[in-house]
């Protein structure tokens, strides 16, 4: 792509497609943790002490489960359309980057997406007929919770979990592989190329339960970086100079500013201040203290208007009001 696309037309169709790039990371973060909000707030009220109870609760809540679902999927559609943009940019600056990768992620979105709404529906499904049996049949306690527990780990259930982890791990990879081409590139910098293959890792194993709320804090981040909202001095050289440059670190960074003179604020106290203005001359008349000269040696406009010699005020300090005593005591 690099041979066949001049870099400003490269840089041309970044700038324009930077925004819908951004629109959709950020749409993909709302709509998964819109999703995740929408089903914690719509079950928080019922209680789950078993997976019978469980069972009871996915049948009472059909619509709220495949609302869940579908807003998860959006946002795994719109997490491909936001890392297509970075696989163009980064396979532009380092051809090293496979054309496979970009196929993985957005196959494996598309894939992945339908697997999430299909395995919840398998959910409902399994659990409705448990539903149906144990209303039908009542069992004991332990029993009823054993039966639970085999529906849930057997049968549609766990073919569907296979297949959403192999679909996974296309999706997964795909992501780690631009990631760590983006960060090579300096297309991302090395904490955002980390968590980029974090999310990668995490889209296959879910260490932390599904979805991950890294990938929606890495989907801002992208979305930040594609509008060039970047903080700290704005995004690397190599989106303006259309070449592979490593992205520059923090301490890379403060060194550039402080040889510039930039990013070097005054201590607060130690302001420059203007120099204190001399006393008016009614006030050196009536002290008999003479202003000091400025440290340059130049008159100021006072010298002008008096037009008493030096000399003679610094021999004259007496108060005005003795001349007057003393007319008096004449008199």
């Amino acid at each position: 792509m690099s041979a066949a696309v001049a870099p400003e037309e490269q840089l041309a169709w970044e700038a324009r497609a930077g925004r819908p790039a951004a629109a959709a990371a950020f749409l993909s973060a709302l709509l998964g943790l819109g999703g995740v909000a929408y089903g914690n707030i719509a079950l928080s009220s019922s209680k789950v002490n078993d997976d019978v109870d469980g069972a009871f609760l996915v049948h009472r809540h059909h619509a709220v489960l495949i609302g869940t679902s579908v807003l998860e999927a959006l946002s795994v559609l719109l997490l491909a359309v936001a890392v297509a943009y970075l696989y163009r940019a980064t396979r532009f600056r380092r051809a090293e980057l496979r054309p496979q990768a970009l196929w993985m992620t957005v196959g494996g979105a598309v894939v992945y997406a339908g697997a999430l709404v299909g395995q919840q529906l398998a959910l409902i499904d399994v659990e409705d007929r448990l539903v149906t049996q144990l209303t039908a049949n009542p069992l004991a306690p332990k029993a009823a919770n054993d039966l639970a527990k085999h529906a849930l780990s057997h049968g549609k259930l766990a073919t569907w979990a296979l297949v959403q982890l192999a679909l996974g791990i296309f999706l997964g990879a795909g992501v780690v592989l631009i990631s760590l081409n983006a960060r090579r590139a300096g297309i991302l910098s090395s904490f955002m190329g980390i968590v980029g293959i974090i999310v990668g890792v995490l889209l296959v194993l879910p260490f932390f339960g599904r979805p991950p709320i890294v990938e929606y804090f890495w989907l801002v981040a992208l979305g930040l970086l594609y509008l060039d909202r970047w903080p700290g001095g704005g995004r690397g050289p190599a989106w303006a100079s259309g070449e592979a440059i490593p992205w520059p670190t923090a301490a890379e960074v403060r060194a550039a500013q402080a040889s510039s003179g930039e990013g070097a604020p005054a201590p607060r106290g130690r302001a420059e201040r203007p120099p204190p203005r001399p006393p008016p001359r009614w006030l050196e008349r009536l002290t008999g203290r003479g202003a000091a000269a400025p440290s340059d040696g130049g008159g100021g406009d006072d010298e002008d208007l008096d037009e008493t010699p030096e000399p003679q005020r610094a021999a004259a300090p007496q108060h005005p009001r003795s001349k007057k005593r003393k007319k008096k005591r004449r008199r």
